[in-house]
Protein backbone atom coordinates (compact mmCIF):
# COMPACT_ATOMS: atom_id res chain seq x y z
CA UNK A 1 0.00 0.00 0.00
CA UNK A 2 1.34 3.13 -1.00
CA UNK A 3 -0.22 7.06 0.51
CA UNK A 4 1.10 10.01 -1.33
CA UNK A 5 0.70 13.18 0.89
CA UNK A 6 2.75 16.33 0.95
CA UNK A 7 4.95 17.47 3.43
CA UNK A 8 3.31 20.60 3.63
CA UNK A 9 0.70 19.34 5.78
CA UNK A 10 2.69 16.30 7.20
CA UNK A 11 2.04 17.94 11.02
CA UNK A 12 -1.46 16.69 10.44
CA UNK A 13 -3.34 14.53 13.46
CA UNK A 14 -3.32 11.00 12.48
CA UNK A 15 -6.59 10.68 13.29
CA UNK A 16 -6.09 6.96 15.48
CA UNK A 17 -8.73 7.16 18.20
CA UNK A 18 -6.85 7.84 21.84
CA UNK A 19 -7.98 7.07 24.75
CA UNK A 20 -7.90 10.53 26.29
CA UNK A 21 -6.84 14.07 24.89
CA UNK A 22 -3.47 15.47 26.48
CA UNK A 23 -1.80 17.64 25.22
CA UNK A 24 1.16 15.59 24.14
CA UNK A 25 -1.31 13.63 22.35
CA UNK A 26 -2.74 15.63 20.24
CA UNK A 27 0.46 18.09 19.36
CA UNK A 28 -0.11 17.43 15.05
CA UNK A 29 -2.92 20.13 14.51
CA UNK A 30 -5.49 19.98 11.60
CA UNK A 31 -6.10 23.21 10.33
CA UNK A 32 -7.07 23.24 6.78
CA UNK A 33 -9.47 20.41 4.57
CA UNK A 34 -5.85 19.25 3.32
CA UNK A 35 -4.75 18.39 7.14
CA UNK A 36 -8.55 16.34 7.26
CA UNK A 37 -7.38 14.16 4.36
CA UNK A 38 -4.23 13.53 5.43
CA UNK A 39 -5.89 12.51 8.80
CA UNK A 40 -8.15 10.47 7.40
CA UNK A 41 -6.27 8.88 4.87
CA UNK A 42 -3.86 7.49 7.68
CA UNK A 43 -7.07 7.00 9.86
CA UNK A 44 -7.59 4.24 7.24
CA UNK A 45 -4.13 3.28 6.90
CA UNK A 46 -4.71 1.88 10.67
CA UNK A 47 -8.24 0.74 10.09
CA UNK A 48 -6.65 -1.52 7.47
CA UNK A 49 -3.93 -3.03 9.33
CA UNK A 50 -5.86 -3.47 12.49
CA UNK A 51 -8.43 -5.85 10.18
CA UNK A 52 -4.76 -7.03 8.81
CA UNK A 53 -3.34 -8.36 12.10
CA UNK A 54 -6.99 -9.76 13.39
CA UNK A 55 -7.30 -11.81 10.60
CA UNK A 56 -3.67 -13.37 10.54
CA UNK A 57 -4.63 -13.64 14.39
CA UNK A 58 -7.15 -15.85 13.65
CA UNK A 59 -5.17 -17.78 11.13
CA UNK A 60 -2.40 -18.64 13.23
CA UNK A 61 -4.52 -20.05 16.06
CA UNK A 62 -6.62 -22.52 13.43
CA UNK A 63 -3.04 -23.78 11.73
CA UNK A 64 -1.10 -25.19 14.34
CA UNK A 65 0.76 -27.15 11.49
CA UNK A 66 2.32 -24.15 9.83
CA UNK A 67 2.15 -21.70 11.81
CA UNK A 68 4.86 -22.38 15.26
CA UNK A 69 5.07 -20.87 18.67
CA UNK A 70 8.87 -20.44 19.22
CA UNK A 71 10.37 -19.35 22.72
CA UNK A 72 14.18 -18.42 23.30
CA UNK A 73 15.33 -18.44 26.95
CA UNK A 74 18.37 -16.55 28.52
CA UNK A 75 20.81 -18.09 30.44
CA UNK A 76 19.22 -17.42 33.67
CA UNK A 77 15.48 -19.17 32.24
CA UNK A 78 13.94 -15.85 31.59
CA UNK A 79 11.96 -16.16 29.02
CA UNK A 80 14.06 -13.68 25.92
CA UNK A 81 11.73 -13.81 23.16
CA UNK A 82 8.24 -15.77 22.75
CA UNK A 83 7.34 -15.44 18.89
CA UNK A 84 5.49 -17.13 16.25
CA UNK A 85 7.22 -18.62 12.68
CA UNK A 86 5.71 -19.42 9.45
CA UNK A 87 6.97 -23.43 8.79
CA UNK A 88 6.64 -23.36 5.43
CA UNK A 89 8.57 -19.79 4.54
CA UNK A 90 10.35 -19.90 7.52
CA UNK A 91 9.47 -16.31 8.45
CA UNK A 92 8.33 -14.47 11.43
CA UNK A 93 4.34 -14.52 11.41
CA UNK A 94 2.08 -12.91 14.31
CA UNK A 95 2.96 -11.55 17.90
CA UNK A 96 6.34 -11.00 18.69
CA UNK A 97 7.64 -10.06 22.08
CA UNK A 98 10.96 -9.94 24.25
CA UNK A 99 12.06 -9.35 27.17
CA UNK A 100 14.70 -7.77 29.02
CA UNK A 101 17.01 -10.38 30.76
CA UNK A 102 15.43 -10.21 34.44
CA UNK A 103 11.53 -10.10 32.75
CA UNK A 104 10.36 -6.40 31.70
CA UNK A 105 9.28 -6.17 28.34
CA UNK A 106 11.68 -4.73 25.45
CA UNK A 107 9.88 -4.73 22.47
CA UNK A 108 5.95 -5.67 21.40
CA UNK A 109 4.90 -6.09 17.87
CA UNK A 110 3.45 -8.19 15.52
CA UNK A 111 4.95 -9.29 11.92
CA UNK A 112 3.58 -10.69 8.89
CA UNK A 113 5.93 -12.26 6.15
CA UNK A 114 8.58 -11.36 8.16
CA UNK A 115 7.73 -7.83 8.32
CA UNK A 116 6.39 -5.49 11.16
CA UNK A 117 2.99 -4.76 10.57
CA UNK A 118 0.42 -2.66 12.92
CA UNK A 119 1.61 -1.10 16.27
CA UNK A 120 4.87 -1.76 17.45
CA UNK A 121 5.87 -0.53 21.25
CA UNK A 122 9.33 -0.25 22.68
CA UNK A 123 10.32 -0.14 26.80
CA UNK A 124 12.91 1.02 28.75
CA UNK A 125 14.41 -1.77 31.58
CA UNK A 126 12.35 0.10 33.85
CA UNK A 127 9.62 -0.80 31.94
CA UNK A 128 8.48 2.58 31.08
CA UNK A 129 7.38 2.98 27.19
CA UNK A 130 10.29 4.16 24.92
CA UNK A 131 8.57 4.70 21.74
CA UNK A 132 5.34 3.33 20.08
CA UNK A 133 4.09 3.61 16.40
CA UNK A 134 2.97 1.93 13.73
CA UNK A 135 4.63 -0.03 10.53
CA UNK A 136 3.04 -0.85 7.02
CA UNK A 137 4.23 -3.41 5.15
CA UNK A 138 7.36 -3.58 7.24
CA UNK A 139 7.82 0.69 6.88
CA UNK A 140 7.14 3.25 9.27
CA UNK A 141 4.23 5.25 9.00
CA UNK A 142 1.54 8.26 11.15
CA UNK A 143 2.46 9.62 14.24
CA UNK A 144 5.38 8.17 16.06
CA UNK A 145 5.60 8.75 19.85
CA UNK A 146 8.89 9.20 22.14
CA UNK A 147 9.03 9.15 25.83
CA UNK A 148 12.13 9.80 28.25
CA UNK A 149 12.41 6.90 31.10
CA UNK A 150 9.73 8.25 32.99
CA UNK A 151 7.16 7.68 30.45
CA UNK A 152 7.05 11.36 29.46
CA UNK A 153 6.41 12.30 25.82
CA UNK A 154 9.44 14.12 24.54
CA UNK A 155 9.46 14.56 20.81
CA UNK A 156 7.14 13.07 18.17
CA UNK A 157 7.53 12.27 14.26
CA UNK A 158 5.57 11.64 11.31
CA UNK A 159 6.45 8.68 9.00
CA UNK A 160 5.08 8.08 5.49
CA UNK A 161 6.02 5.00 3.51
CA UNK A 162 9.14 4.75 5.47
CA UNK A 163 10.08 7.62 5.28
CA UNK A 164 10.92 10.90 7.90
CA UNK A 165 8.37 13.90 7.18
CA UNK A 166 8.39 15.56 10.14
CA UNK A 167 9.89 16.20 14.02
CA UNK A 168 8.72 18.26 16.48
CA UNK A 169 10.38 18.16 20.55
CA UNK A 170 8.08 18.94 23.52
CA UNK A 171 8.41 20.34 26.31
CA UNK A 172 7.38 18.95 30.12
CA UNK A 173 3.11 20.07 29.37
CA UNK A 174 3.26 18.64 25.57
CA UNK A 175 3.82 21.91 24.33
CA UNK A 176 5.90 22.34 20.77
CA UNK A 177 9.47 23.21 22.31
CA UNK A 178 12.57 24.23 20.00
CA UNK A 179 12.77 22.80 16.38
CA UNK A 180 9.96 21.78 14.16
CA UNK A 181 11.60 19.93 10.94
CA UNK A 182 9.69 19.31 8.16
CA UNK A 183 11.41 16.90 5.11
CA UNK A 184 11.03 16.65 1.73
CA UNK A 185 12.03 13.54 0.17
CA UNK A 186 14.27 12.77 2.79
CA UNK A 187 16.00 16.68 2.43
CA UNK A 188 15.02 19.00 5.22
CA UNK A 189 13.34 21.70 4.15
CA UNK A 190 12.38 23.83 6.57
CA UNK A 191 12.94 24.78 10.29
CA UNK A 192 10.49 26.27 12.68
CA UNK A 193 11.22 27.45 16.34
CA UNK A 194 9.08 27.32 19.13
CA UNK A 195 8.71 28.39 22.75
CA UNK A 196 5.70 27.18 24.92
CA UNK A 197 3.82 25.67 21.72
CA UNK A 198 4.40 29.69 20.33
CA UNK A 199 6.10 30.15 17.00
CA UNK A 200 9.07 32.82 17.80
CA UNK A 201 10.69 33.27 14.36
Amino acid sequence: MTFFISSATIFAQDAEPLEKESPSERKFDIGSDEDFRVGFVLALMHAEQNELVDYKRQIIKSDPKTYKEYKDYYSNGRLKIVAYQNLITGKWDGDYIEYYEYGNPKLEGFLIDGNWANKLKGYYPNGKISYSGHYDSGKKFGRWEYFDENGKIEELKMYLNGILKASVKLNADGLYEGEKKVYEDGRLETIEHYKNGKKID
